[in-house]
């Protein structure tokens, strides 16, 4: 059991690759046959992004909300299911409402199970080598999406945009589901409580500290992407 973390930690680095990686940051590789297909000007699909991060930014606190109230790994569950469901639900889509019901419903998945999720359940594993779990897992965006993003872009030169899509989500759903058998939260309460500890939140929302951490990164992330 004392070496049961690192199971987790690749289990929820296997699912953060294939939701972040994948349908968060190589989705766009699909843009211009979007374009194409729906016959609409350059610029517009890519628009329709917008709609997933503001959901992302606006729904994140209530995540970590339930997180604090309802087992994480149901919580986690949940939106891993909402994310394998969107996918799926993206191989179909038809017209750009469609798309944009996609980016509505992946935002809300994804606020569920993932980044939050993620983090939520691995500090509650590592006490020691906290660091380099996090590391390692911070990783798994960039490598899916290293993986990913030229994967479609070769499927896409001799299949059609929703062939590729299905393609793709053969192996995603592995990557999500797969891990889910082992995920669990840690019952060892005196690593647990580490995550608990601390100020409130309304009394770090009274000292500079919290808002400069807040400014610090939204630019990072904003230059990002």
């Amino acid at each position: 059991m004392k070496n049961y973390k690192w199971i987790i930690l690749f289990a929820l680095t296997a699912i953060y690759a294939a939701s972040n990686g994948y349908g968060y940051l190589s989705i766009p590789v699909f843009y211009p046959s979007l374009t194409t297909y729906f016959n609409v000007e350059k610029g517009v699909v890519p628009q329709t992004a917008s709609i997933m991060t503001l959901i992302i930014a606006f729904l994140s606190p209530l995540a970590g909300f339930l997180l604090d109230k309802f087992k994480p790994r149901v919580i986690l569950t949940i939106g891993v299911l909402g994310i394998l469901a969107m996918q799926f639900y993206f191989t179909n889509i038809e017209t750009l409402n469609d798309l944009k019901i996609f980016n509505i419903g992946y935002a809300v998945a994804l606020c569920l199970g993932g980044f939050i999720s993620n983090i939520f359940i691995l500090n509650g594993w590592f006490k020691k080598n906290r660091g380099i779990a996090l590391g390692i897992f911070l990783n798994a965006s960039s490598l899916g999406a290293a993986f990913f993003n030229p994967y479609i872009g070769n499927l896409l030169k001799n299949n059609s945009w929703q062939d590729t899509a299905t393609q793709i989500l053969i192996i995603t759903t592995t990557l999500l589901i797969l891990p889910l058998i082992f995920i669990k939260s840690n019952k060892n309460q005196a690593e647990t409580n580490i995550i608990r500890e601390g100020i409130s939140l309304e009394e770090a929302i009274k000292t500079p500290t919290f808002w400069f951490l807040m400014l610090v990164t939204a630019g990072i992330w904003f230059c990002m992407n």
